[in-house]
């Protein structure tokens, strides 16, 4: 028990010193760390003067504890009353400081999940015989890239974050989720056989097509390795389970890829009627018009997936924007500028329409040099951009576009022609006003 405290007591733990005097030193000590003083004690009686300190947690007053780092020696003169000196430090602010060193130094900054350094650290821990079956999860994130040339990076993190939370939500406590680096993370799943690891992959895999960022599917490869045996080492565990994802990823590309894409159009239509209608005036038109170019039957088919997909870019405008609410301000036409080379980007990310991207990219270029994304002068315009600018433009302006009413054809037909040489490949518009005064359309 207590027989002289400091008076700093009072000032760091809040009580007041005589409440202390002839109490237990146990009666302020964190349960935990009993048996740890205990040992110390024993030592001290062994050895009378130590070295070595001890780190402990005090109770303070208000409830809350207080980390002490303390020394204690045996007094010589009160041996028969075993009678024990100790200077206390109070290093909790370092403890805390310590503690989110080690934090940061264990855990991935965006998503709060253990990082690969972690990882590497504990395998070493669980790589005994008596955690056999050791299971392995990895999961490799797909369309990060396509997200962040379309929507920025922001909403890359949030792919990223969502796919964490989404393996830490759906695997058990005693699984370690971390990220791997970049857009790949591990879970490691102690005492664990391949058939369960199996069903959890599969479940993660299910989960995650629930999910969407923006109008883009959450959608990730997984592979699976279980080490059964102590004679396959740990290493070759991760390198099977990585190449397993990596084959799922090559296997599932296309169709991942592709099911993106159609997503994005899907959102696109349902932000606004007006713009599925617009999409199924632009097919037709373009379609007509191809004839009357007298296309081959590949250069039709293209033409009609860039007319489908040519505004697939203007997934990045807010609804106001889409559905035609009154003109635009500076910074909403600013963001509409952007919509060509956002196409652009999301048609490269798949192999069917990778060939479409630089029409889609230049269908907002003009004949002079003056249209955007890139300036572009004359025919250093892909051909179908200039296509489908040209029926873009009669689309548009016979109808109500972008809080401007509808003009008549003939007024359409007018601007055009006036425009060739200017906005528009000066052959392709005569054809094209041609073609609409003879009531093709």
């Amino acid at each position: 028990m207590f027989e002289y405290v400091s008076p700093n007591w009072e000032k760091v733990l809040g009580h007041n010193v005589n409440e202390i005097i002839g109490k237990s030193f146990d009666e302020f000590l964190h349960p935990e760390d009993y048996e740890k003083m205990r040992c110390f004690q024993s030592k001290i009686l062994e050895q009378g003067l130590l070295e070595e300190s001890v780190e402990h947690r005090i109770k303070h007053k208000n409830g809350t504890w207080r980390w002490h780092n303390s020394r204690f020696n045996l007094l010589e003169e009160a041996k028969d009353d075993i009678c024990i000196l100790g200077i206390a430090r109070d290093v909790t602010e370092q403890k805390e400081v310590d503690e989110r060193i080690r934090h940061i130094s264990f855990h991935d900054s965006l998503t709060g999940l253990y990082n690969r350094y972690y990882i590497e650290e504990e395998i070493k821990r669980l790589d005994t015989n008596e955690q056999l079956p050791i299971s392995l999860i990895m999961a490799d994130v797909n369309g990060l890239k396509l997200l962040n040339d379309t929507y920025g990076h922001k909403a890359g993190d949030e792919l990223i974050k969502k796919v964490g939370n989404l393996l830490k939500e759906f695997t058990r406590d005693k699984d370690i989720v971390a990220r791997w680096g970049g857009d790949e993370f591990v879970v490691l799943l102690p005492q664990t056989s391949k058939e369960k690891a199996e069903k959890i992959a599969q479940r993660l895999v299910q989960e995650c097509r629930k999910k969407y960022v923006e109008a883009v599917p959450v959608r990730f490869a997984v592979g699976t390795y279980t080490k059964d045996s102590k004679h396959i080492s740990i290493e070759k565990a991760f390198n099977e389970a990585e190449n397993r994802m990596y084959k799922n990823k090559l296997d599932e590309r296309n169709a991942t890829r592709n099911e993106m894409v159609s997503a994005m159009l899907n959102t696109l239509k349902n932000k606004s009627s007006e713009t599925e209608a617009h999409l199924s005036r632009m097919v037709f038109l373009s379609y007509r018009f191809g004839n009357a170019l007298n296309l081959s039957e590949e250069d039709m088919e293209k033409l009609f997936l860039i007319a489908t997909l040519h505004d697939i870019g203007k997934i990045i405008l807010p609804e106001k924007v889409l559905k035609n609410e009154g003109r635009l301000t500076s910074e909403e036409h600013e963001l509409y500028k952007e919509h060509p080379k956002k196409g652009e980007y999301i048609a490269r990310a798949s192999e069917n329409f990778v060939h479409l991207a630089e029409d889609i990219g230049s269908h907002h270029e003009r004949w002079d040099g003056k249209g955007y994304p890139n300036g572009l002068v004359g025919e250093n315009i892909p051909f179908f951009a200039r296509v489908i600018a040209i029926v873009d433009y009669y689309e548009n302006k016979t109808n109500d576009f972008l809080g401007e009413k509808a003009m008549s054809k003939e007024e359409a037909l007018k601007e055009i022609k006036e425009n060739a040489g200017i906005f528009f490949d000066p052959e392709l518009a005569k054809v094209f006003v041609s073609f609409i005064k003879k009531g093709n359309i």
